[in-house]
């Protein structure tokens, strides 16, 4: 599988996220190359995100 689920309506390339971070209120968004923007992820999958970009 080449793409992982990071939110229920947000699905990213494995190849295009340059890491996984925590804003200020502490929650997990992922950052994607080539993008100012960053994705927010959610509790319920954040284990297996963390898990596919090992």
């Amino acid at each position: 599988d080449r793409f992982v689920r990071i939110h229920r309506n947000a699905l990213v390339a494995i190849a295009v996220i340059t890491g996984l971070l925590r804003d200020r209120a502490g929650n997990h968004l992922v950052r994607v190359r080539a993008c100012e923007v960053e994705l927010p992820v959610s509790r319920r999958l954040l284990s297996q995100v963390r898990k596919r970009l090992r």
